[in-house]
């Protein structure tokens, strides 16, 4: 079992506490609470539930109710109103810290606008002739990339010209092939040409040939006819 205590508050001119005991001006009350017995959630007795889901706790001064109640509940109530108010504390607190980073975060938009527009005012006072100092890494990575950019089409240029190169040796080769067949078909017809005479002349014979065998024939049979 724990225990924890704690001091209540001085209430001045015989008000009441949030158990509704009076106390005397200058009193003050000392509380032992048995923590294992108290709740998960202690709530107040009597409460309120504000617009924003805070629950905040309210007395009745005509409410004497209390004095038929144990020390225990009693500090149990008075336990569950502390609550309450360090919860709406702690809301309260919430809410400011949320409306800070809002004002947080509105100031580091204004600020880096107030920074884009000193940058373009400087850059836009800076002459033609000189270089923009606020972009200068910018430009060295953009000079890199096209550096870069320039020794790929230097390297395809490269290798352009070496197949012009190779393209033109075999255009050359082209042309000397077909110079060549046009050489050989020349001789070809040429060839056939002389074959041609060459085979009428063939021919020719062959007909005076044939010729002179029948004139031959025809005598033999006629001088057979004239010897019988």
């Amino acid at each position: 079992m724990v225990l924890a205590s704690w001091r209540l508050p001085r209430y001045r001119g015989g008000r009441l506490h949030p158990g509704g005991r009076r106390i005397l001006r200058g009193q003050t009350e000392r509380v032992v609470v048995m923590t294992q017995n108290l709740p998960d959630a202690p709530v107040p007795r009597r409460k309120q539930i504000l617009p924003e889901g805070v629950i905040r706790a309210k007395d009745n001064v005509d409410d004497f109710s209390f004095m038929q109640k144990s020390q225990q509940s009693e500090a149990e109530h008075n336990m569950g109103y502390y609550l309450a108010e360090l919860n709406n504390r702690n809301q309260e607190l919430e809410n400011l810290v949320e409306r800070q980073d809002k004002d947080l975060a509105a100031l580091r938009r204004e600020n880096a606008e107030l920074r884009e527009r000193s940058m373009k005012v400087v850059t836009a006072a800076v002459p033609p002739a000189l270089p923009d100092f606020s972009n200068a890494s910018r430009i060295a990575r953009q000079r890199m990339l096209l550096e870069d950019k320039d020794n790929e089409l230097n390297h395809l240029r490269n290798q352009v010209n070496h197949l012009k190169g190779e393209y033109s040796t075999v255009a050359q080769q082209r042309n000397e092939a077909r110079e060549t067949l046009r050489t050989l078909q020349a001789q070809y017809d040429l060839q056939r040409d002389e074959n041609s005479d060459q085979w009428r002349m063939i021919h020719c014979l062959q007909r005076k040939v044939g010729t002179y065998r029948i004139v031959v024939g025809l005598a033999i049979v006629v001088g057979i006819l004239a010897l019988l």
